[in-house]
């Protein structure tokens, strides 16, 4: 039997938090004052400074600790070495 491994990251929630509000991503990287780059390298689980997420999270009406007690128990959550290890073999470095 084979186990799936489902990595969940606090830019997951982020996105879901998005799309129900109907916010585009541009809408919501404007409201946060952040580059809609930046705010789609966080959804995507790259690597991302914590000011962005806070600005993000802020913009959402939430802070980063609340966003991350929304992350579903019982999935693995990728913590920031992870991210950036990912980022790096995207990259090809």
């Amino acid at each position: 039997m084979s186990v799936e491994r489902i990595e969940f990251t606090v830019g997951d929630v982020v996105r879901k938090l998005r799309l129900q509000r109907k916010l585009t991503s541009h809408q919501l990287a404007s409201s946060a004052k952040i580059a809609q780059s930046t705010l789609s390298a966080i959804e995507g689980g790259d690597d991302y400074r914590t000011s962005n997420l806070k600005a993000v999270a802020a913009a959402l009406g939430f802070t980063v600790t609340q966003l991350w007690h929304m992350v579903p128990e019982g999935v693995e959550t990728v913590h920031a070495t992870t991210i950036e290890q990912r980022t790096r073999a995207r990259k090809g470095a």
